[in-house]
């Protein structure tokens, strides 16, 4: 079974914090207590947050657009917010002009980052890449 995860990314792109809570499922990935602590915490470190979507849409949907926009103005900074499907990561950031105007600015059908394949591997039932 296919499920939505995440992971906290610090500037250098290393992993600070995997999102996997018990509740989540094929097309959502529930906010935490835990995560947001994480956020937090590491404010001012982190480059953003990845994560999955199982059922194959590349872009963010409205709840997430939203999420972005909150943690944002919460932090105080921009972040970037990469989606990985089973065949691209896309990476998205704020383009203005309006609180919810988020744009794609690159994405990658393949990449030698270890966190997009352990992100992969515990978001999919079929795994990609050993880590």
């Amino acid at each position: 079974m296919s499920l939505e995860a995440g992971v906290l990314l610090s500037v250098t792109e290393e992993p600070i914090y995997w999102h996997e809570p018990a509740d989540r499922s094929i097309s959502a990935l529930p906010d935490s207590r835990i995560l947001w602590n994480h956020i937090w915490d590491n404010r001012n470190r982190i480059l953003g947050f990845a994560h999955s979507h199982p059922l194959g849409i590349i872009y963010p949907s409205q709840e997430d657009i939203t999420t972005f926009s909150a943690i944002e103005i919460a932090i105080g900074k921009r972040l970037l917010w990469p989606i990985l499907t089973k065949e691209v990561i896309t990476y998205w950031r704020w383009q203005g002009p309006n609180k919810f105007n988020y744009r794609q600015i690159y994405d990658f059908h393949s990449s030698n980052k270890k966190w997009i394949h352990k992100l992969y591997n515990i978001s999919y039932s079929h795994k990609f890449y050993d880590v």
